[in-house]
């Protein structure tokens, strides 16, 4: 079955009745996945492609995926992260699942990461293999209380600065996931870096988990 690549406009259009929305940059979903029910339908929906980094969080329930046509299982308290290369299909959700789904359009991310130093030199590639991430309670509670304050955000259409404070929460999500990560893959030991570096190697390997 050919896969069917999905912009983020189209993403933004499917979800405008049910999710929060910064046009072409953020969409926040709660309960819900990026598409309704009747687009999730198994026997006539393609494999599809999606124009968008996407976290998928798990407070209760089950969603069973798959990813780059192998099968995963988001139960409470994990987290699937998704870049714009990734195939998702057969997408199947309990009756009791409750989450949130943060979808960003990569040229957000782009923004967010262009303070960083000598990034576009650098060759950055995503262990597809490894998309889902099994949180601490503390940790779910913190990247779930950013999320809600994006969607809180969001809401705030008539808020001047609208657009830059969602930038500055999303950035947050970012190296607080990112802090996340990094801290399981070296088993929570902690290095002494100054600030500056903590926070480049921190995006760096970020990019390389999540981009491309």
């Amino acid at each position: 079955m050919d896969i069917l690549n999905v912009s983020f406009n189209q993403i933004n259009k499917a979800t405008e009745e049910t999710a929060h929305s910064l046009v072409d940059e953020v969409i926040v979903c709660e309960s819900e996945l990026f598409v309704g029910q009747e687009v999730l339908n198994n026997e006539t929906m393609p494999p599809v492609r999606l124009d968008a980094i996407t976290f998928f969080l798990c407070e209760s329930g089950e969603v069973s995926f798959s990813v780059d046509y192998k099968k995963i299982s988001l139960t409470k308290g994990a987290m699937l992260s998704l870049s714009n290369s990734h195939i998702l299909d057969s997408i199947n959700i309990s009756s009791n699942y409750k989450g949130f789904t943060l979808i960003l359009s990569p040229q957000i991310m782009q923004s967010v990461i262009s303070d960083m130093p000598n990034l576009n030199q650098m060759v950055m590639r995503q262990d597809r293999t490894k998309p889902l991430f099994q949180l601490e309670e503390d940790e779910m509670r913190l990247l779930t209380e950013i999320i809600v304050r994006i969607q809180r955000l969001l809401k705030a259409t008539n808020h001047t600065f609208q657009s830059q404070l969602v930038n500055n929460e999303v950035q947050s999500f970012i190296f607080e996931f990112a802090d996340i990560v990094l801290k399981k893959e070296a088993g929570n030991t902690k290095k002494e870096v100054t600030e500056q570096n903590r926070k480049e190697e921190v995006m760096l390997k970020f990019v390389q988990l999540i981009l491309n």
